[in-house]
């Protein structure tokens, strides 16, 4: 089975939910990692659990700000695999997301249907 470990973004730190009240959601803490950087997360999940595909929720994207590109480019340069939802509402918005092997598409924060037809349009190979 597939397991695929999160890394929600805020203010370029890895955070720890808290039942989605973003105010309260803080930098990381955790056994792997003495840092809460998104690289050194990502480090120890690969190190530790031989994980290097990630689900990368940019939570500051998502909430309508630029997307965090330089992580996300951090990240695949450094062998990562990302899917990445950064609450994409257009086509030109997925088209920001050029380190992404996977965009994740929530139907609640696209434009309309038009516009997942586009992005799937513009991702066939054919």
């Amino acid at each position: 089975m597939p397991i695929l470990p999160v890394l929600d973004l805020l203010g370029g730190q890895v955070v720890r939910g808290v039942a989605g009240e973003r105010s309260r959601y803080r930098p990381i803490v955790s056994k792997l990692s003495a840092g809460a950087e998104p690289l050194e997360i990502a480090h120890a999940f690969r190190r530790v659990f031989g994980l290097s595909e990630l689900y990368l929720a940019d939570l500051d994207a998502i909430a309508g700000q630029a997307p965090a590109r330089e992580a996300h480019r951090q990240l695949r340069d450094d062998g990562f695999h990302l899917w990445i939802d950064a609450g994409v509402s257009s086509f030109a918005e997925s088209q920001l997301l050029e380190d992404a092997d996977a965009i994740v598409l929530g139907l609640e924060s696209l434009a309309s249907p038009q516009v997942l037809r586009d992005i799937v349009a513009a991702c066939d190979p054919e």
